[in-house]
């Protein structure tokens, strides 16, 4: 993007990594049993959750991080009988991305995060190899254990 807004990458597009993923869930992201709206105070009928950045511990951070990108829903413009997910992308294409506002929610473990999903999966692959397809010619069991 050539203009000087502040765009949400995806991880590795910011900067280069050794190691570039995606990510999965199946459930309503939330903790404890609230959604992730409720978690960072904010009202679902007024805002939308667009995107969640999960930051796990390691060496650098002894603390989880928790990102959240949310929408104010009165920021796009609803047309009668039009669905909410086609307004967006109809305001998208037209402004080159949508308004967000970034959270950073304090004291949540990412496993509370992740325990609320019915499924999810985390696949990370080497930078150099970016956009090369993997077709799976065997499978093995292991285990560093012995």
């Amino acid at each position: 993007m050539s203009d000087n807004r502040n765009w949400l990458r995806l991880p590795g597009e910011d900067f280069p990594r050794d190691w570039y993923g995606t990510a999965g869930m199946e459930s309503d992201i939330g903790v404890g049993g609230r959604f992730i709206e409720e978690v960072v105070g904010l009202d679902k009928d007024q805002w939308s959750v667009l995107a969640i950045t999960l930051l796990p511990a390691t060496r650098r951070s002894d603390e989880d991080g928790v990102l959240v990108y949310a929408l104010r829903k009165s920021d796009i413009p609803q047309t009668e009988g039009v669905h909410p997910n086609d307004a967006l992308k109809a305001f998208a294409r037209e402004h080159g991305g949508v308004p967000v506002t970034k959270f950073r929610v304090s004291a949540i473990d990412i496993r509370d995060v992740l325990h609320e999903a019915k499924t999810a999966i985390i696949q990370l692959r080497p930078s150099g190899i970016r956009g090369v397809e993997l077709h799976i010619t065997g499978e093995s069991e292991t285990s560093p254990f012995g």
